[in-house]
């Protein structure tokens, strides 16, 4: 059985997409294993061929998975889908917050300067779950923390998802040194079926 190594903790959007390409794939019976550092799970895979990774391309660490064992782990794969629908959070009672936590890979939906006090989080998921616990005064994280907790947060912006570039590794080759991509001519034309 292959096993699908992803960033955790669990609600993640990489663990979302990876299900939601799993499913896709006809792979529902791969085993999900989450991680909480990417370079980890490149290890992982460059030790077990039967061992993928998926990684969304705006990851900080993408540069480096993809280069440090260039000729061990390669790029399988690559598709495009969307982030869960994300939001500018705060809690109820921090009505003026001065602190933004969020995801380094986050940042750029922000407008320059309006947050000028980030704390860095290495998933959205802690920055939730930061939120309730008081942790943080705001954050940029899923959406579905403010409609699950409507007397704790309070929403400020949302953003909503985003489609992003995704990229599965693994140790065998498909690509031979050909370019590998859709071969849709209708696809920039709006023409092209969403599925």
């Amino acid at each position: 059985m292959s096993t699908f190594v992803t960033l955790g903790p669990e609600g993640t959007d990489h663990e979302h997409t990876l299900r939601a390409y799993l499913r896709r794939q006809g792979l529902a019976d791969a085993r999900v294993l989450l991680v909480d550092d990417m370079l980890e799970g490149l290890e992982l895979v460059r030790s077990r061929p039967d061992h993928y990774l998926l990684q969304n391309s705006l990851h900080p660490d993408a540069l480096e998975v993809t280069e440090r064992h260039w000729d061990q782990v390669r790029v399988l794969d690559c598709f495009i889908a969307p982030t869960k629908p994300m939001a500018i959070i705060r809690r109820a009672d921090a009505p003026a917050p001065r602190h933004l936590a969020v995801m380094p890979a986050t940042v750029g939906y922000l407008r320059p300067g309006e947050w000028p006090n980030l704390i860095t989080v290495s998933a959205k998921p802690h920055i939730g779950t930061g939120l309730l616990s008081g942790m943080y005064e705001a954050g940029l994280t899923h959406l579905s923390w403010a409609v699950e907790h409507p007397d704790e947060l309070v929403l400020i912006e949302q953003i909503g998802p985003v489609d992003t570039v995704w990229i599965v590794y693994g140790t065998s080759e498909v690509r031979r040194g050909l370019l590998t991509g859709m071969l849709r001519p209708d696809l920039y034309c709006g023409a092209a079926v969403r599925a």
